[in-house]
């Protein structure tokens, strides 16, 4: 590479940097907090006012570092004694060659782990380019050390790169982890190259990356870092443009930005043009990774792009909102801290917003949060796979999750109490076992078990025994092969019950979790299966996949619930989480032999004949009362300016004044909870007026308000709305509604009334045309168009809607005419 004509240097964004004050800025500090020591400061009295601000992160610091000390000790000592004990030779686990890569193989080092974890994290709390640094570096050396990775830190790890600058460090980081890792490999043999990608082609093709190989953490890092880089050639002027004369090459590019180093290099080379170019191809790759994401989980956009505060979740499962919102939590500081890039990539994801369906969505159960009935019946076919659906893993963050606790058992649509998840009351788990007696020897006799819920109380038993599906595992598949009894193979049966034991779907469920002990049924059901499906059912040593008739199945039941809406999950458990199972398990090993395959009903878990079924199945029942939000059970005019502290009811007072004035009742909100305290009241309000872009950037507000506005409720968008919404923040907002209306021009311009679409007598009292300055609308139906463009009668400045039962109104206006007032108070029914 030829030498550069100037420095080419990480550019950091949003970060305190080193030997900084936190309070003035002043560089060169060489005093720094003594408990964190990640904090600078010029001057004692400076350190004294931050204190209150840093205290809690840095107590957290410190803590977090005490135990880390602690742990670190109880290892090295517990260690140097086992192997003192056996005979060997002492070594350090930190530096030994048999330890490093396979840190959690040699003893129990999981507690030092996540007190590691702990401090890193802790460390994040505080936006300096030190705390960042630190952070890094230990997660990085916990990959050193252990190379499963069992906290998902090489998650975390491109954004910290990305924080820092560091962007080819951060693609190369990428790169290797979807293209060179492979789990059963890296895991165990320490002698394969590690992380050893460097210097690779940021802008070759998305599919050379191989993302379907990247978890949303590294799909997430990629589209920041791709953002960066489209931002960086958009800013660049080539100086001979610029300056309308041939520069000597000495002259520095120029830009409109901060510039990262891969900018700064590349750019030494390029004309303006051959920019542009540049930035249309990242542009480009920008929207397929974009479509990449959304695809491996529907939520994380909008989570992302929301105002709202997003706390990490204790529990999560793959492509829920939940997921989301654990990515986004240690992701979004990178995002928020790169200039603009939250702003392009919401234009680019604005046509994957999902249409909002609302709390109710038509249904009476949901609308009480209770699971949606469906009255269909269980995939009962026995239907081999395609291979074109597989079950995933279920990980909750912290490893030592009990399933009981996550899944208390609850009463649910069905007669049956499951056990749902304590957050999420479509989701629900079943514990499963396989056992077999003289396994790979002779006569071997095997059975299954799946312990599903408990039932409810019958008069004269035993409260709180269990709803179990248990059987002998049969001599004949589910095809008709001939098989032997072993312990997999019972395992994978257990697995193949609990999607054939119950109508998942119709008791409301969307997700089923499988809870088992059982390696082989999770990795084989979640990883091997997709090369054995590849390799036509041979393993990588051209064998014959053992059981395969089961694994078909499998697949085969898990494609039928795809279908149907129910997404399959398998969870890895310690065994003494699954005593229940086992023991069934074992007690089914006893039972008469199952010369064929058939499937096994659910029962309680003493099996009784007594048969408590007199016809009434109150449990299933479903309340299908509705709310009655007539306008008549309605009151006043809610006002919310949720952004900035209000500042639109100070800019727009004319409106507000005349909205006081005329409104039978009146409510105010300048802060997003009280807001949604307010949209719960009862009786709900007749009239919400919007008067900023705060609803486009707190979800949780927008959805609450489009509840009221299906129900009946009037909503207008009104005063500055229209002029602090972005261009993907206005097709968001009413693509959540189903409305393809998509921003237009900003301009002045005279717009006429509409009179077919205002009708009378309404129209007589608005005025006929008057010269707004205005951020127009397209796409919008002409039936509700109020006043559209004179010169472009496809835009409009003033709309009001039909959606649902109530009515949505737009205003244009950016200064609050007169004339936009009246079309408030006319909406707002306060017109007289």
């Amino acid at each position: 590479m030829p030498s550069l004509p100037f420095e080419a240097h990480p550019v950091i964004q949003g970060l305190v940097p080193e030997k900084t004050c936190s309070v003035c800025a002043a560089r060169s500090c060489s005093k720094r907090c003594g408990g964190c020591r990640v904090v600078a400061y010029c001057t004692s009295d400076h350190q004294k006012t931050h204190w209150p601000k840093h205290k809690s992160a840095c107590d957290a610091i410190k803590t977090a570092r005490q135990v880390l000390e602690k742990e670190e000790a109880l290892l090295r000592a517990y260690s140097g004694e086992c192997i003192a004990s056996a005979g060997e030779e002492t070594i350090d686990l930190f530096t030994h060659e048999d330890a490093v890569g396979r840190f959690s193989d040699m003893f129990d080092t999981g507690d030092y782990m996540r007190a590691r974890f702990r401090v890193a994290d802790s460390l994040l709390q505080i936006s300096t380019e030190e705390a960042v640094c630190k952070a890094l570096a230990h997660f990085q050396d916990m990959l050193r050390l252990g190379r499963s990775d069992a906290l998902g830190v090489r998650h975390w790890v491109p954004h910290l790169l990305l924080r820092l600058g560091r962007e080819q460090e951060c693609y190369d980081y990428l790169k290797w982890w979807t293209t060179s890792y492979n789990e059963e490999d890296e895991c165990y043999d320490t002698s394969l190259p590690y992380l050893d990608i460097h210097g690779a082609d940021v802008f070759e093709p998305i599919s050379t990356f191989r993302p379907s190989a990247a978890s949303l953490g590294q799909l997430s890092a990629l589209a920041l870092l791709k953002t960066r880089l489209y931002l960086d050639f958009v800013a660049f002027e080539d100086p001979d443009d610029y300056m309308g004369i041939n520069l000597p090459l000495e002259l520095d590019p120029v830009f409109d930005r901060q510039v990262g180093r891969i900018a700064q290099e590349a750019i030494q080379h390029l004309t303006s043009l051959d920019a542009a170019a540049r930035a249309e191809h990242l542009l480009k790759q920008i929207r397929e990774i974009c479509k990449i994401v959304h695809e491996d989980n529907p939520y994380f956009w909008d989570t992302l792009i929301d105002e709202g505060p997003c706390v990490p979740p204790h529990y999560y499962s793959y492509r829920s909102e939940e997921h989301a919102r654990y990515v986004v939590s240690f992701s979004q500081k990178a995002w928020n801290e790169s200039d603009n890039a939250l702003r392009t990539v919401e234009c680019e994801v604005a046509d994957l917003v999902p249409v909002y369906e609302g709390r109710g969505s038509g249904n009476a159960a949901a609308a009480v949060g209770m699971p949606m009935p469906f009255q269909t019946t269980a995939p009962r076919e026995l239907q081999r796979g395609s291979g074109v659906v597989f079950p995933s893993r279920f990980v909750p963050p912290q490893p030592s999750s009990s399933p009981t606790a996550l899944f208390p058992c609850t009463p649910g649509a069905g007669p049956v109490s499951r056990f749902v998840r304590y957050d999420n009351r479509e989701m629900a788990l079943v514990f499963t076992d396989g056992s077999c007696h003289n396994n790979g020897g002779s006569n071997p006799r095997a059975g299954w078990a799946v312990v599903a819920g408990q039932p409810p109380a019958v008069e004269g038993k035993q409260e709180g025994s269990l709803s179990i599906a248990s059987g002998r595992l049969e001599n004949r598949g589910p095809f008709g092969d001939e098989s032997e009894p072993t312990s997999n193979r019972a395992e994978l049966r257990a697995v193949i019950a609990a999607l054939r034991m119950a109508d998942w779907r119709q008791e409301g469920y969307t997700s089923i979790v499988i809870a088992t002990d059982s390696s082989y049924a999770v990795d084989g059901a979640t990883s091997w299966a997709r090369s054995w499906v590849r390799n036509d059912w041979m393993t990588r040593t051209y064998n014959a996949v053992k059981n395969r008739d089961l694994w078909e199945l499998l697949l085969g039941q898990v494609e039928q619930w795809s279908k149907r809406g129910l997404e399959v999950q398998l969870w890895k458990i310690p065994r003494e989480q699954n005593m229940r199972a086992d023991l069934a398990a074992n007690t089914a090993v006893a039972k008469l032999d199952e010369p064929v395959f058939r499937d096994v009903e659910e029962g309680k878990e003493d099996d009784d004949d007594d048969d408590d079924d007199d016809g009434n199945d109150d449990a299933s029942m479903v309340d299908d009362r509705v709310v009655n939000n007539n306008s008549s059970n309605r009151k006043g005019v809610l006002m919310l300016s949720i952004d900035q502290n209000g500042w639109a009811e100070k800019v727009y007072e004319d409106l507000v004044a005349s909205v006081t004035a005329r409104a039978s009742s009146l409510q105010r909100s300048t802060d997003p909870e009280e807001a949604l305290a307010m949209l719960d009241e009862t009786p709900p309000p007749a009239t919400i007026l919007i008067l900023d872009a705060g609803p486009a950037r707190q979800l949780r507000v927008w959805k609450r308000v489009i509840d009221h506005l299906r129900a009946g409720t009037t909503v207008v968008l009104a005063g500055g709305f229209s002029t602090s919404v972005t261009s993907g923040q206005f097709e968001r907002v009413f693509r959540r509604l189903g409305l393809p209306w998509k921003r237009a021009s900003y301009t002045r311009d005279t717009v006429r009334l509409q009179r077919e679409a205002v009708g009378r007598p309404l129209g007589d009292s608005l005025a006929a045309a008057y010269y707004p300055k205005a951020t127009f609308a397209r796409n919008v139906d002409p039936s509700a168009v109020w006043y559209a463009a004179s010169e472009a009668p496809d835009q409009a400045a003033v709309v009001f809607a039909k959606v649902g039962q109530g009515r949505l109104g737009y205003i244009g206006d950016v200064n609050g005419e007169k004339e936009s007032i009246q079309a408030v108070l006319a909406m707002c029914g306060l017109l007289r």
